[in-house]
Formats: structure tokens, sequence, C-alpha cells
């Protein structure tokens, strides 16, 4: 059983090196998980803690070493300069929800496709026509999240 984290508990990176120990005893500990990610084990109490800003190089290789990709979409959303309110959060759920979520988002598509159609087939996006493209970026944008939610439940399963 893994100590548990007491200062770091609600940490995310301190929560999936918690979680891969279930995998590998090494991540028991930061002394055993800071060569699989790179770095010392007093640097990675420090990412842990939230003391340092965790570098992205050392995120991806926590994300690898512990079978995390949300760890890759946690840092884009939240810590990323350039991610930080363009990339959408997503959510780890399981393939049948991912599943009907993507079926939910594509219901409409041959409709919002057609419209999409009308509102650019004249070069010109008018006033009243600017909602109208909102909305169907809106639709797409939802769409995309959902295909992206089902891609992290594939990586996390090693399938892709």
């Amino acid at each position: 059983m893994p100590k548990p984290c007491t200062k770091a508990a609600d940490n995310v990176y301190c929560q999936a090196r918690i979680k891969a120990s279930r995998f590998n005893d090494a991540f028991k500990s930061r002394e055993g998980a800071a060569p699989y990610v790179g770095c010392e084990k007093d640097t990675l109490a420090k990412y842990e803690l939230g003391l340092l800003r965790v570098p992205s190089d050392i995120v991806v290789m926590m994300a690898d070493a512990y079978n995390a990709p949300e760890l890759l979409n946690h840092y884009c959303v939240n810590e990323c300069p350039i991610g930080n309110g363009r990339v959408e959060p997503l959510m780890t759920m399981s393939v049948e929800l991912a599943t009907l979520r993507i079926l939910q988002s594509t219901k409409d598509l041959q409709k919002t496709n057609e419209t999409l159609m009308q509102v650019v087939e004249d070069g010109v996006i008018s006033e009243d026509e600017k909602p109208m493209l909102a909305e169907i970026i809106n639709n797409y944008e939802k769409m995309q999240k959902s295909v992206n939610e089902l891609k992290l439940w594939a990586e996390k399963n090693n399938i892709i």
C-alpha cells in the first residue's frame, strides 16, 4: 500500500504517482519515482508540493512513466501560458460514456454542415450570419472535445 500524500494530497502529479504505484512499486516513493521522471527526489517533492512549476518535459515524462496522459491536458489547461484559456479541459471517462458523447455531438452534424455551407457560400459573413457561425464553431468544438476524450481513454488504456 503506497504511503498517502499528506501535504501534496491535492496535487495532480502526486495523485498520478500514487495511482501508478498500484502497478509499479517504485512509484510508492518519490525516491523510487524520480529516475523515471528525470529529476531528483527533492525536486519531485517540490513539484508535488507546488513549490516549483513542473517543466513541460518533466510533465511528458511523468505522463509516460505513470501512464497518465491526462497530466498533459492538465498542464496545457492550467499551467502552460500558451494553452491556458485555449485548450479545453478533458475528462477521463469510460469508453462507453466517451462514445455516447461522440454520438450525441454528431447527431446534428449534417444540419451543422448544411448551415455552414449556407453561411459561407457567398464568401461573406454578414452581421446576421455571425451568431450562426459562432454556434457552428461551438458545435464542432463540442465534437472535437468528445473525440479528444475518447482519444485520452484510448491512450490511458494503451490502445493508441
